[in-house]
């Protein structure tokens, strides 16, 4: 048996998988490349810096730790002790609550019943609504539940609706403050029950809450104020869930834009609250952490809100103010014509810095390539101090671009940012290929081998050919000088090195 033609040879798989890795390269970049493009995905225009706009230390707020960030531009306006590590106690279900609509918010009506695992690892003096193993509710109910009450059981039932159980939906609270950038957060349950390892910062939170607020239903969530649990198949009586948050609720606390939020207590943490309002087209997104009584959580809330409303001017960034210039579009080395820059930004700006107290420097290429990462941007600062307000990109207009270059309006621009996961995943599926092709061939070499033995053992049990003797051929027989010995009549040719049964 031949050992195998090159394809299937250890140099021909590697050959394969080469070119199976460069095939889906380029279909990877074609397909994302279309370069097109009408403006690429950069997520957040907004490169901001970690120091806040205000450098006002306000006496009269008596948390440990705040935090005080617009949620559109993420510029930072307030902050005492930003990224000093704090328990964060029932602040912690902001988190639980988004991941739970990221994850499921199609599935809210689905029934969920609690499990004796979920409602086992609900820590001594939590907070609950008394969840009975078994006891069925929809997995909106159980955020009602979550957020308004703070039950610690209800967060439980739902990290394991989201991911089967409580560790796996731990991970990706884990995973997700990675993603979010919250280096100094470590979560170890959903509800926010004590734990030496479950912390978190003033900053982080901010970042956690401005996340969730983009997370679809979440801002209705937060801004219900009170939910009645019907009868259940484990309890005959209906159950009253109203939020304790005495900025959302009428009365004399009540603030004005405000959007909810969620407060937290234990021993450990002491009062933690996280609040979002809205005033004069911006979200201001206020975090206190470690304060005295529950009553100063809601007023150090308050006073951080009005404040940066009273303090902080909006202002709005365009490219007509800008007087940003058109560029050359050049396209398989062919200058295709020219589009106009744009940007637009809603940004605040200190207390005291007046729009012409802004300076405004741009970085702009020569021209826009397509297929090519675009780089312009402007950087605004405060003339009275030197202060780098924030940096916000620019781009080609993006119709005028797709109908300059000819492309479907539909397709993005290339965004060369995309290429190592793209170079990834391709690198990975030549891999699969590679060790499923190597798998194969080695498969049919065994299958070869263990042929060759059995024809071998075949060979060992046929009887030995009869020997012939050596006679003249008779006159007539004998074979012309160039051929091959006729075989005498009667007989068969041996074939395969053995003789046939007679």
């Amino acid at each position: 048996m031949r050992r195998g033609t090159d394809g299937h040879s250890p140099r021909g798989i590697a050959r394969r998988a080469a070119a199976l890795l460069l095939t889906l390269l380029w279909a990877a970049l074609t397909a994302s490349a279309g370069a097109a493009e009408g403006g690429p995905e950069r997520g957040a225009p907004f490169d901001i810096s970690d120091e806040p706009l205000s450098d006002a230390q306000l006496p009269e707020v008596s948390a440990s730790a705040y935090f005080v960030m617009d949620a559109e531009s993420g510029q930072v306006l307030l902050q005492r002790e930003p990224d000093a590590r704090h328990f964060p106690a029932s602040v912690t279900k902001i988190m639980t609550a988004a991941l739970v609509l990221e994850a499921c918010g199609d599935r809210l009506s689905e029934r969920v019943p609690a499990s004796e695992a979920a409602l086992a690892a609900v820590g001594e003096g939590s907070t609950m609504i008394s969840l009975r193993p078994g006891e069925t509710l929809t997995a909106g109910q159980l955020l009602c539940a979550t957020m308004l009450e703070s039950a610690n059981d209800a967060a439980n039932v739902l990290g394991e609706f989201v991911d089967g159980d409580l560790a796996s939906f731990v991970r990706r609270m884990n995973d997700k403050a990675r993603a979010l950038g919250m280096a100094r957060t470590h979560f170890e349950n959903p509800s926010g029950y004590h734990a030496d390892g479950h912390y978190t910062t003033a900053r982080d939170m901010a970042g956690a809450m401005r996340w969730a607020l983009t997370v679809p239903g979440f801002l209705e969530l937060i801004g219900v104020e009170e939910y009645t649990l019907p009868p259940t198949d484990k309890t005959a009586y209906p159950r009253q869930f109203r939020t304790d948050n005495r900025l959302l609720l009428e009365g004399e606390r009540h603030y004005d834009g405000i959007l909810g939020g969620k407060s937290g207590w234990t021993p450990e943490a002491r009062y933690t609250m996280i609040e979002a309002a809205r005033r004069g087209g911006h979200t201001l997104i206020a975090v206190v952490l470690d304060c005295p009584t529950a009553s100063d959580r809601y007023v150090d809330c308050a006073y951080l809100l009005d404040y940066c409303f009273a303090s902080f001017q909006p202002y709005e960034l365009d490219g007509a103010s800008l007087e940003l210039p058109k560029l050359q579009v050049w396209s398989g080395g062919e200058q295709k014509g020219m589009v106009q820059l744009e940007t637009a930004a809603s940004l605040l700006l200190p207390e005291g810095c007046a729009p012409q107290d802004v300076l405004a420097e741009t970085e702009l290429p020569l021209w826009y390539v397509y297929g090519v990462e675009f780089e312009a941007s402007v950087t605004l600062t405060d003339t009275r101090t030197g202060r780098r307000i924030c940096t916000v990109a620019i781009e080609p207009e993006a119709e005028a671009l797709r109908q300059l270059l000819g492309l479907p309006a539909q397709e993005a621009v290339w965004d060369s940012r995309k290429l190592p996961g793209l170079v990834f995943y391709a690198a990975l599926l030549a891999a699969l290929a590679f060790f499923t092709s190597r798998y194969a061939a080695r498969t049919r070499a065994m299958r070869g081998r263990s042929a060759r033995r059995s024809l071998l053992r075949l060979r060992e049990r046929l009887p030995a050919p009869p020997e012939e003797k050596d006679e003249p051929p008779a006159s007539g027989d004998e074979p012309p000088e160039d051929g091959p010995p006729t075989p005498p009549a009667g007989t068969r040719r041996a074939v395969g090195g053995y003789a046939p049964r007679r």
